[in-house]
């Protein structure tokens, strides 16, 4: 496989399994949604779209220039997550051993400490000390918990809140909006759904 910086690509057309690419650089192996238009061309279009839309055919413009750029966004993504996926497999397998080791050092130099019975041990190259360790309140079943001891607030915290449900309900039931609420409605969206093939 070529260098792709530097290649003029020739691109042919390309069916890969699992993936948007259609086409390939018979030159580097590229792969590509569709092929790439030259920069200066890009640029041009780029700054055609800058101006609006006008008519319905200005529309199918946008749609097309837009189906155009999500291909390579879609392609770039994938190569992209490629390459990491490598790059983060290849880093696990270097670590791998290095974390092995440590982890053993480091359970070394604890078993060291334990048998000391020192709280602290100063060394040119570090320092070893034991902390005691911290009260803490575990609780089998908090639901069973708080069944129980429910009444009592130093135990079981109550916390309250506004039901948004609850107050929509009421509004939409009785016409009534509580003081301190409001029902607002967000903003309208809009969808634009591409199509794979040209509707003509």
């Amino acid at each position: 496989m070529g260098d792709t910086m530097s290649c003029t690509h020739e691109w042919t057309p390309y069916q890969s399994e699992g993936l948007a690419f259609n086409t390939r650089c018979d030159s580097c192996g590229e792969l590509a949604v569709a092929p790439p238009r030259p920069v200066e061309i890009e640029a041009a279009l780029d700054e055609v779209f800058e101006g609006g839309i006008a008519d319905e055919e200005q529309a199918e413009r946008h749609l097309d220039w837009l189906r155009y750029r999500n291909g390579l966004i879609d392609e770039i993504s994938q190569r992209m997550d490629a390459e990491i996926s490598r790059l983060e497999a290849r880093k696990a397998q270097l670590l791998s051993g290095h974390r092995q080791r440590a982890e053993y050092l480091e359970a070394s130099l604890k078993k060291h400490l334990w048998e000391s019975g020192k709280k602290r041990i100063d060394y040119a190259y570090g320092t070893l000390s034991r902390r005691k360790g911290r009260e803490k309140v575990e609780v089998e079943d908090e639901t069973a918990f708080c069944f129980k001891h429910g009444d009592d607030t130093a135990l079981v915290a109550t916390t309250r809140r506004p039901d948004k449900v609850g107050i929509k309900d009421h509004i939409k039931k009785t016409g009534e909006i509580p003081d301190g609420a409001d029902l607002v409605r967000g903003d309208d969206t809009c969808t634009i759904t591409l199509t794979t093939e040209a509707n003509l």
